[in-house]
C-alpha cells in the first residue's frame, strides 16, 4: 500500500469540505512560516539590536515577535479546531458508507439480526 493510494481513497472524503481543508492548509502554512520566522528573528536581533546597541530596534523585533506569538496561538487553536472538524467528517462518512443499508438481501439479513442470535 503506497501513499498514493491512500491520497487517491481518502480525496473522495475530502472533496466535499473543501472549504475547512483549504482553511486547514492555510493554518498550517501560516503555523510553519512562523517557526521559520522565529528562528530567523533571533539572528536579526543579534546582529541588527543587540551588537550594535539599537534598542528602538530591539524593543520593535520584540513587540512584533509578541504579536506574532498571540496571532500564533490563535492561529494553532483555529488549525487543531479545524483538523478535528475535519477528521470527523471524514470518519463520520466512511462509517456511514461501511454501515448504511444495502439493497442486497444477505447483507439485508445481518442488517436486521442480533449479533448474538443464532439460527
Amino acid at each position: 500500500m503506497d501513499i498514493t493510494w491512500f491520497l487517491k481513497a481518502i480525496n473522495q472524503y475530502v472533496t466535499t469540505h473543501k472549504k475547512l481543508a483549504g482553511a486547514l492548509v492555510i493554518c498550517l502554512v501560516l503555523d510553519a512560516a512562523f517557526d521559520t520566522l522565529m528562528r530567523g528573528s533571533l539572528k536579526f536581533i543579534i546582529d541588527a539590536a543587540i551588537i550594535p546597541q539599537n534598542y528602538r530596534l530591539l524593543v520593535l523585533i520584540l513587540c512584533l515577535l509578541g504579536v506574532g506569538g498571540i496571532l500564533y496561538a490563535c492561529v494553532g487553536l483555529l488549525g487543531n479546531f479545524l483538523g478535528a472538524r475535519l477528521g470527523v467528517l471524514i470518519i463520520n462518512k466512511i462509517r456511514y458508507s461501511l454501515l448504511r443499508p444495502s439493497p442486497n438481501p444477505i447483507n439485508g439479513f445481518f442488517w436486521h439480526t442480533f449479533g448474538g442470535r443464532y439460527c
